[in-house]
């Protein structure tokens, strides 16, 4: 892969809950970065001590050496512990402070927390000029009013934090082409102004998959349509594919092979517009995994 000249970015994928497409957005954050040619640092910040990001990154070809993990206490809040609470989050600053593209899963509910460590002690003389490569994920559902005033939160404390940053709000489980109609509006009469919608297969078939089979989409996309490679090739793939997902998987999730390709493509494109730039010229591939 031909690395391009390019700004870093360093995204923070983040939910006032669990289950709103959190780890979801961090993967495809992930992936629209290797397609633009980059190579981002990757942090896991969680309370579960469950590994999820690193599980779902592994079945990309990821090792676990090459994640940063940040572990917080089941239950602790900035308020209790502020100097705990900055010193836990000393690693992802030192990724922030760098010239690197990074891509944060920051564990549900603790947004809030991270942010009001980064308004302290050092980290805060950085944010003060710097900061501008730092993009915040706000995620949230098309269905749950609640989770949309969670990514409000989130944007406005962001905004105090990384005044120079950039705050998206994610909308998941989007479902026709007006389905986020009604989180977009409440959120833009409250100030939000940059939104991603993600539609209800990619969180719902992704979280499928991820739980029956450990296959990650990028495997689907090398899978389903790789170049230089001949019709009966390409139909044999398929059908190896389709065994290892398991009988009837992606059926039972509401796609087929082809459907799941090419959303996931619009996805990616998405992404790529919105947080890194100008997609690269030439059609949307999955990225090799180590390639360089």
């Amino acid at each position: 892969m031909i690395k391009r000249q390019h700004r870093p970015i360093q995204v923070i994928s983040a939910a006032n809950r669990g289950g709103v497409g959190k780890t979801t957005t961090a993967i495809i954050a992930y992936t629209a970065m290797m397609a633009d040619g980059r190579e981002p640092r990757l942090i896991e910040v969680e309370r579960s001590h469950e590994r999820v990001f690193e599980r779902l990154l592994k079945s990309m070809a990821v090792t676990g050496d090459q994640i940063l993990h940040v572990d917080l206490p089941e239950a602790s809040t900035y308020a209790d512990d502020p100097a705990q609470t900055r010193a836990l989050f000393t690693k992802v600053f030192e990724v922030l402070e760098t010239n690197e593209d990074a891509v944060v899963d920051l564990a549900a509910g603790a947004t809030l927390e991270l942010l009001a460590a980064a308004k302290a002690a050092d980290h805060a003389d950085f944010v003060r000029d710097r900061g501008a490569n730092i993009v915040l994920l706000a995620c949230c559902t098309a269905d749950d009013v609640t989770s949309w005033g969670g990514a409000k939160q989130a944007v406005d404390a962001f905004r105090q934090a990384y005044p120079h940053g950039d705050a998206i709000v994610v909308i998941c489980r989007v479902r026709g082409a007006r389905g986020a109609e009604g989180a977009r509006k409440v959120l833009e009469e409250q100030g939000v102004t940059r939104f991603i919608e993600v539609p209800e297969h990619t969180s719902r078939v992704m979280t499928h998959m991820y739980g029956r089979s450990g296959i990650s989409p990028h495997k689907i996309l090398q899978h389903y349509d790789p170049p230089n490679t001949t019709e009966e090739s390409k139909k044999r793939l398929r059908q190896e594919l389709q065994q290892e997902l398991g009988s009837g998987s992606l059926a039972e999730a509401g796609l087929d092979l082809k459907a799941f390709r090419d959303w996931y493509v619009n996805v990616l494109h998405s992404f790529t517009l919105a947080v890194i730039g100008d997609p690269p010229e030439g059609p949307t591939e999955a990225p090799k995994p180590g390639a360089s």
